[in-house]
């Protein structure tokens, strides 16, 4: 059985040593104090418990040309949160947190994950409105969510294969194990 706990990252409302395994699956780049949230799942596993933490590697050009996009026709600063999701791309520096907060036998490693992507419309809207950007996008005039939307779908519009967008994504990996 699993049970879910909402809590800051750093701050996890758990006892000590108390789970056999932590699995940050795409959310460390969210989170401010990334030291602090790992330090919190090495307190939370138990000795020889393991953790896995994966993020995005780096930034592709489909999720270039949708940063420009929001940033050309919607706020400049609303780019930024695409930026965020690529932070942490590469697997040394997941490797690195995990070493500082005391884990052992650490490894990482890139593997590439293939998504077959909707319509570039579609992915355009699912991806902005299953994200913060959303609600933001959401205030923008009518024509500047149009011209956002026209954007991509000229530059993805090319790579459509059979109603998809087949899209190859670096993933950034990290193991350890507590002592």
């Amino acid at each position: 059985p699993i049970a879910w706990h909402e809590a800051d990252a750093a701050a996890l409302p758990l006892p000590d040593a108390s789970y056999d395994v932590a699995l940050c699956q795409m959310g460390l780049m969210f989170v401010d104090d990334r030291a602090g949230a790992v330090a919190e799942l090495h307190r939370v596993l138990a000795p020889g418990g393991r953790v896995v933490v994966n993020a995005p590697g780096r930034i592709q050009p489909p999720f270039e040309v949708l940063e420009q996009a929001i940033v050309e026709t919607i706020d400049p600063q609303l780019g930024a949160f695409v930026t965020v999701v690529f932070s942490m791309h590469d697997p040394g520096q997941l490797a690195t947190l995990l070493r500082d907060a005391g884990f052992e036998d650490v490894s990482s490693s890139e593997y590439s994950a293939h998504f077959e992507l909707p319509a570039p419309a579609e992915f355009l809207w699912n991806y902005i409105n299953l994200t913060p950007l959303g609600a933001l996008v959401a205030e923008a005039p009518d024509e500047a969510k149009d011209a956002l939307e026209r954007r991509v779908v000229e530059a993805w519009t090319p790579h459509v294969v059979d109603g998809t967008v087949p899209h190859d994504q670096p993933m950034a990996l990290a193991r350890g194990r507590r002592s």
